[in-house]
């Protein structure tokens, strides 16, 4: 049959998953030959060596994998494509996964080749990786004798490294699953020695983000010999990352500007025109105070591959305004002071001896109470404080940017921080 005769043909798996970018999608296939070591995949009424995908005799179908179309919207649905190629219906996202021979060792778990069941346990890797800027690793693979927790490390050309754990649904029992796994294939067998075990097989597809701005070169599988890789593909969705580079100044006085020279970067592959924006922290709350202003010229670059873009960010703290001038009431005060000293006077002439002492007391113990009540406002300084401009303290500014097509930056994007003084 067909099937058989293709059996040493490279298989190809074609999965959709949910668009995550505005335009053309690169996509590099990763070499797992050189570390193959399980016999992940044969053709029926053939036994798997080296103990099969699971240690134990058992592998994945290849008539199954070819007669099984991958999950639309979390079911089983539409015609099975033809072997050895299994895909959707083209679209800007369908991921294309290479796989080794079948009925030989096309699979990668974390041992070493050592005896029929590859007992020995030990890293897969590192495997040297196409060259280039990608934003995401897909995996596929499982877990077997129940779920399991690897971690996988991609390295890169600078020396860094990036370590992530990600757990592996077994594929017999299969969830509840774990973030950034999905199933690829749903199989209505496996192989056990070589007969159908007429039971549901899951194929899963693994999602791991890397860091899109450095250049990848190496990879690194689990450490666990119940986890079987069967293919990988590094995925390149085009986006940007904008960086700040030194400020004019550290501290700015209310009333001066502070400007800071932006880059925005093409990786992987991205070209197209970006807008900047930024925003200030802490926000301004208090009464008569202005927020610093914030702006780049210009506020739009065009970023392509090898042609970064340049901005120039402006920090500008506000001035307080002059306060308005004071008025007091001082006349006022004098129109009613006097007339109460001279009613005073006036009964200081018509009374004689103590009586008219007395009186003449209480008489002014009243009009300097009355002066008092009367004159109180007029001494008090009215003074508007009107806008008192930037507080002072230190101010984070954060620099962010999208292209025309909503595609947002790579990353957390530049910080700056200025201090007013």
């Amino acid at each position: 049959m067909f099937f058989l005769l293709v059996a040493a043909c490279m298989l190809t798996l074609a999965l959709s998953t949910t668009p995550l970018w505005a335009q053309g999608v690169a996509q590099q296939q990763v070499d797992l030959s050189s570390v193959f070591n399980v016999a992940g995949i044969y053709t029926d009424g053939t036994s798997p060596i080296n103990g099969g995908l699971d240690g134990g005799g058992a592998a994945y179908s290849s008539i199954a994998m070819a007669a099984t179309a991958p999950p639309t919207s979390g079911s089983i649905t539409g015609a099975a494509p033809s072997y050895p190629t299994l895909s959707l219906p083209q679209s800007p996202n369908t991921i294309i996964f290479n796989f080794g021979p079948t009925n030989a060792l096309d699979a990668v778990s974390g041992c070493a080749p050592v005896g029929p069941n590859c007992t020995v346990s030990a890293a897969a890797g590192p495997i040297t990786l196409p060259t280039g800027e990608f934003t995401v690793l897909e995996l596929v693979g499982t877990g077997v004798q129940g779920g399991q927790t690897g971690t996988v490390t991609v390295g890169y050309t600078d020396g860094s490294s990036d370590t992530f754990s990600q757990g592996f649904s077994d594929w017999y029992s299969g969830g509840p699953y774990n973030i950034g796994e999905s199933i690829a294939l749903l199989m209505p067998y496996r192989l056990s020695g070589g007969s159908p075990d007429n039971r549901n097989f899951r194929v899963y597809n693994y999602t791991i983000a890397i860091n899109a701005t450095k250049t990848v070169q190496s990879l690194t599988l689990p450490n666990n010999r119940d986890i079987v890789i069967l293919a990988a593909t590094l995925v390149a969705i085009p986006g940007y990352a904008t960086s700040p580079g030194t400020p004019s100044a550290t501290t700015v006085s209310p009333g001066s500007s502070v400007t800071v020279p932006v880059t925005v970067t093409s990786e992987a592959g991205y070209s197209g025109t970006v807008t900047l924006n930024c925003t200030v922290s802490p926000a301004i709350a208090t009464s008569g105070a202005t927020a610093p202003g914030c702006s780049f010229s210009p506020a739009q670059v065009t970023v392509g591959v090898g042609a970064p873009g340049s901005s120039t960010l402006t920090f500008s703290p506000a001035a307080s305004k002059t306060a308005s001038g004071v008025k007091t009431r001082s006349n006022l005060f004098y129109a009613f002071w006097l007339p109460i000293t001279g009613l005073a006077l006036v009964g200081f002439g018509r009374d004689s001896g103590s009586a008219r002492r007395k009186k003449l007391v209480g008489l002014l113990i009243l009009g300097m109470l009355l002066a008092g009540i009367i004159a109180t406002p007029a001494c008090v300084t009215y003074t508007h404080l009107g806008n008192v401009g930037t507080p002072p303290g230190n101010y984070t500014i954060a620099i962010t940017g999208v292209d025309a097509n909503g595609l947002t930056q790579l990353g957390a994007g530049g910080i700056v921080t200025v201090a007013v003084q």
